[in-house]
């Protein structure tokens, strides 16, 4: 049986995307930072799909040391890893820092899954795929390393922008380093889903109830993750930026540049004790 892990599956497309890998006979690994509501949902996802490999593995990617051990728990599962699909995503509406030190949507959406994927390479088995779920606000992004251990300049939008770039750029870098290997490394634009991505009882949350019946459901958004993580069609495709309709697009020209993505990654191997090199 192969096995697929997914970061933030308690809502939205990752709950989706879970129980569209567990119908298509995946064992499911799902990293949340709620076991509780987590063990709930693998529940549900057995009885709707007869799939009894469904595993909560705790991990709260806005903590490091939660990362490093939720890669130890599972490296002791001694298991070949054949998806890794990097969904969790925060949008948050007042300025905050991680445990470590960090903005946090920088925090979780990028340094939280560029540790965990960095951590999962020796365990991922040949022709494994790696799906980082990034979105077209990447194009109003800008990376500012300088201010991602500071809430300076702090705006809700172009703060998750940024976090949103620094994922197409991990994956182009990524997908280069990894040439030649058998693993392929894509990102998507998900569209715009009504998830709980909106934070309760802010601006946020009451613009998205505002436009909630005209953006597209959780089973829509999650169909291009699907697609990356299971069509034979993208199979050799790596370092490639899809669209909400699984199709190849142009992602932003600055998250192109090679420069930029060294820096990126060089900062967070930096941060996160890890070496520069593969």
């Amino acid at each position: 049986m192969k096995t697929c892990l997914i970061t933030g599956t308690t809502s939205g497309i990752g709950s989706v995307t879970a129980t569209t890998m567990a119908r298509a006979g995946y064992r499911v690994v799902m990293a949340c930072r709620d076991p509780s509501r987590a063990f709930t949902l693998a529940k549900q996802i057995t009885q709707a799909t007869g799939n009894g490999e469904i595993h909560v593995l705790p991990c709260d990617l806005a903590s490091m040391s939660s990362v490093r051990n939720a890669a130890d728990a599972f490296s002791g599962l001694k298991l070949p890893l054949d998806v890794l699909i990097n969904n969790a995503g925060v949008l948050c509406a007042r300025p905050q820092l991680s445990a470590d030190g960090f903005e946090m949507m920088f925090a979780v959406n990028h340094l939280g899954h560029f540790l965990l994927t960095r951590l999962m390479l020796d365990m991922l088995c040949d022709n494994a795929r790696v799906v980082i779920v990034a979105s077209a606000v990447h194009r109003t992004g800008v990376l500012d390393l300088e201010n991602v251990e500071t809430l300076k300049n702090f705006s809700s939008l172009k703060t998750y922008a940024r976090s949103k770039l620094a994922n197409v750029m991990f994956t182009f870098d990524l997908a280069r380093r990894l040439s030649g290997t058998g693993i392929s490394v894509n990102c998507l634009h998900p569209g715009v889903v009504a998830s709980n991505i909106f934070p309760s009882n802010s601006w946020l949350s009451w613009g998205g109830n505002l436009i909630r019946p005209f953006i597209r459901s959780p089973e829509q958004g999650s169909a291009a993750c699907a697609t990356l993580a299971l069509d034979d069609r993208v199979a050799r495709t790596s370092g490639a930026y899809f669209n909400s309709n699984a199709r190849q697009a142009n992602p932003a020209a600055r998250a192109c540049d090679r420069v930029d993505q060294s820096a990126l990654w060089a900062y967070s191997s930096s941060v996160c004790g890890l070496a520069d090199t593969l």
